[in-house]
């Protein structure tokens, strides 16, 4: 008999013993090591959840065909099944994708809506889903809208297209529009010569007094005085002047008295112009395309057919441009007697907090010198515009002065609306180029601005727009700012990321990445909340950031808010809700705002490469010792 063979046995099976030790505790540690391990490889992606109502959701945040659908049928269903499905919806066949099988392209009955559609085909138990034919496009730096028009709207685009322009000598209206394009919730009175505000390019961004509209006739609804200004105001008193006593240069008396009315419709078209450029409506397949595709614009008519108007007359327009609302005022008008009525009416609407823009004028004048009103008036307030041309050169005849005229904008050659009765409705009104037009295409971008930065003052917009032009030669020492707007520049300011992503890597740390599209800012601050809670500054970075790990002592299973908000010296950006994003945390494990936390087995857990392979041995190695325990014997 061997006397070493059981000794054998014995140091095989301690072998065997410290293996099962070591490869427990290979398998048998952190969970949480496991699940954070586990996250630098490649995730599954697990296939959405497909209902109804999740469909039906995401159609409203894309633009899609109209009659058209894709349809996914489950696998194995009958080809008579989804020919019977068709038939019921009153569709037919397009195409089918052999990339993704049992998907078919097709096209609705007449008069069926796609969401009704959508709704009758999930209804069908034999439907994976049915979705709409969505329209994708390329990721441009610029926005390029539809309007007929839109390529002879040099201002906003110059490719060089009108007079032999010169190329990018424009406002950059195409880049800004990535911010925004507008909003119903700002109003831009437009005092003038009235407005067509049954304009097909206009119709329906022109603002509505809806106590009135929806009111009784002959009776002011809103009390604000005016009864039944549905549409505006007319304040003119005098529809013709003529010389008194032969001094035409200086005197005049009323030949044609009017009365003041509920009708601010444009009987000369300067108006009208001036609101085309600021708002048509835009990416309609008409006409052109406004500076804002959405606003409110106010008619409130002050001047007369031949364009002419008093102060009077204006200061009342004043009044009720501010009393309902409105965040800017046009005035594409002026004159050199100065007016301690209209004075105090600007200066009233400046502690309103309303934002005045004013054409600086087209007599070659410096009004440094021979001041210009209301374009000269020393308000905060104030806008005055001067006039530049497809070349980015300074209107010869437009008025300058380097410390009473602010800025320029395009003048020159501009197609706008005019009312129906002329020229079809859209012209480029020749006689009235020059800062009659520069000075809407500020208004327009002030508009602009407010839309985005809804929480900024008229001095802070004001400071948007004069801060970030395009310095430019002709304009260097003949208005204050040297350049001509930029509406990209403006708008992209403080721009907030739209791209936000949350990461947790582990039960204590979150991390933030984004684009940083913002140009002129000095800090990024990080913000954060719990679900039902207020805002927190978690962080303050410098510019052109474009990450943070955010460490803290997160809760289990808690959704928390994260914003982005930007800041110099103009003010900080409002944290556009759009923006927000959101997390649950997970903590592997739970340690419900507790730092620390326990080790645990990894078997059956979320599970990395080497943990599996661990787990595999420890419950193979039972069957490992029987097979060598039978052997010796």
């Amino acid at each position: 008999m061997n006397d070493k063979a059981p000794y054998k046995g014995v140091r095989t099976m301690k072998k065997l013993f410290y293996l099962l030790i070591c490869l427990t505790l290979a398998a048998c540690g952190s969970q949480k090591s496991a699940d954070i391990s586990s996250g630098a490889s490649k995730t599954t992606v697990s296939k959405p959840t497909v209902t109804l109502q999740s469909i039906l959701s995401e159609t409203d945040k894309g633009k899609y065909v109209q009659g058209e659908l894709l349809v996914k049928f489950k696998s194995g269903t009958a080809k008579a099944s989804a020919q019977k499905a068709h038939l019921i919806a009153g569709a037919t066949v397009i195409r089918s994708f052999k990339i993704v099988p049992d998907v078919e392209h097709v096209r609705l009955s007449k008069g069926l809506a796609v969401k009704n559609a959508i709704a009758q085909y999930m209804s069908n138990p034999d439907v994976e889903y049915a979705e709409p034919n969505y329209i994708r496009k390329i990721a441009s730096t610029e926005v390029i809208p539809s309007d007929l028009y839109f390529r002879d709207q040099w201002a906003l685009r110059n490719t060089g297209q009108y007079a032999y322009g010169t190329e990018g000598a424009d406002i950059d209206a195409t880049e800004a529009w990535r911010v925004s394009t507008g909003s119903y919730d700002i109003t831009i009175a437009v005092l003038d010569t009235g407005v067509d505000y049954n304009h097909n390019d206009l119709a329906s961004n022109m603002w509505r007094n809806l106590s009135e509209c929806n009111g009784v006739a002959g009776v002011d609804d809103d009390t604000n005085l005016f009864v039944d200004d549905c549409a505006g105001w007319n304040f003119v008193t005098c529809e013709s002047f003529e010389d008194f006593e032969d001094r035409w240069d200086i005197s005049f008396t009323c030949s044609q008295v009017s009365t003041e009315s509920n009708d601010p419709m444009d009987e000369n078209g300067h108006g009208t112009h001036v609101a085309g450029i600021i708002g048509a409506i835009g990416n309609n397949q008409t006409g052109v395309a406004g500076v804002m595709w959405r606003t409110h614009i106010l008619p409130v008519r002050v001047f007369n057919q031949f364009g002419e108007g008093t102060d009077s007359d204006v200061v009342r327009g004043i009044d009720y441009a501010v009393k309902m609302g409105a965040k800017v005022i046009n005035a594409s008008w002026g004159a050199y007697g100065e007016s301690l009525t209209l004075y105090n009416a600007i200066s009233a609407a400046n502690s309103h907090g309303v934002l005045f823009v004013a054409a600086a004028g087209n007599d070659s004048n410096n009004n440094d010198l021979t001041p210009y009103y209301p374009a000269s008036y020393p308000f905060g307030n104030i806008i005055s515009v001067a006039a530049t041309d497809q070349n980015d050169v300074r209107v010869p005849f437009s008025n300058f002065g380097y410390t009473s005229v602010d800025v320029g904008a395009p003048g020159t050659y501009i197609i706008s609306t005019v009312p129906t009765s002329m020229d079809n409705g859209y012209s480029y009104l020749e006689q009235d180029s020059g800062t009659s037009m520069a000075a809407p295409h500020v208004t327009g971008l002030a508009g602009l601005l407010y839309s985005y930065y809804y929480n900024f003052d008229s001095t802070q917009i004001r400071n948007m727009i004069l801060s970030y032009v395009n310095l430019i030669p002709s304009l260097d020492g003949w208005v204050s700012s040297r350049g001509r707007i930029n509406a990209a520049r403006s708008m992209f300011a403080l721009c907030e990321p739209y791209d936000l992503t949350l990461n947790q890597v582990s039960a204590f740390q979150i991390n933030l990445a984004w684009t940083d599209i913002a140009t002129e800012e000095s800090n990024y601050l990080i913000e954060r909340k719990e679900e039902g809670g207020a805002y927190v500054l978690v962080a303050t970075l410098g510019q052109n950031a474009n990450s943070y790990p955010d460490n803290n002592n997160f809760k289990d299973g808690t959704k928390y808010y994260y914003r982005l908000r930007l800041k110099n010296w103009i003010g900080e950006s409002p944290g556009v809700h759009d923006n927000e994003r959101s997390i649950i945390t997970t903590l592997n494990p739970p340690t419900h705002g507790h730092s620390g936390g326990g080790g645990g087995c990894s078997i059956g857990a979320k599970q990395n490469v080497p943990t599996s392979f661990a787990d595999a041995s420890v419950m193979l190695l039972p069957l490992l010792v029987i097979a060598v325990l039978r052997r010796r014997r």
